[in-house]
């Protein structure tokens, strides 16, 4: 039973984060804020931010504060799960492996933002559903300098190729061996 409540609690948490995260990156990458999921993402993470706020400056970018408050669900969710396991609870090791967890989910939020253009940009060139535009959006940040790095090919765009390649080491080179580094404290 206890179990099942830690689970529920580390799901809801890491959830949480998620949206959260989401929210930081669409100000990070300036997607359009009337965006219905941006507005959803607001409305529900708003609550806990308002008061965190108050103690974590806005900085001139984005709000530091849901960036903030993703990386300590993150870090709850880390921890919940480690106890699941049953293994002790390190504050420095929960730190270093939720860090990295948030950097790994926003590789695969770019991956899969890549994506989602890259498919649906053959199938219809004037898709209005808000999650493809937020996938747009959020995927343009990164393919237009690599775009207009690489020699044009015609119509084939390559861009989205080389991100995710780019992605991909980061996430293996980097991102990973920060994590296990974590996860090795014990």
């Amino acid at each position: 039973m206890i179990g099942t409540v830690l689970y529920l609690v580390q799901l809801v948490t890491f959830a949480f984060g998620l949206m959260c995260l989401l929210r930081f990156l669409a100000q990070l990458m300036y997607v359009d804020p009337t965006n219905a999921i941006v507005k959803l993402l607001v409305k529900i993470t708003d609550p806990l931010l308002q008061p965190i706020r108050a103690i974590v400056p806005r900085s001139a970018k984005t709000d530091v504060a849901s960036g903030l408050i993703a990386w300590i669900s993150f870090g709850v969710s880390e921890a919940i799960s480690n106890m699941l396991i049953g293994g002790s609870f390190n504050i420095l090791k929960t730190i270093i492996v939720s860090f990295a967890l948030v950097l790994q989910t926003l590789v695969w939020i770019f991956f899969a933002a890549i994506i989602a253009s890259a498919v649906m940009s053959w199938f219809s060139t004037n898709a209005r559903h808000p999650a493809l535009l937020l996938a747009q959006q959020i995927s343009a940040r990164l393919t237009n300098p690599i775009r207009r790095l690489l020699p044009a090919l015609g119509p084939m765009d390559f861009s989205p190729a080389v991100v995710l390649i780019l992605l991909m080491f980061l996430n293996n080179l980097l991102i990973g061996p920060l994590r296990q580094f974590g996860l090795g404290m014990g």
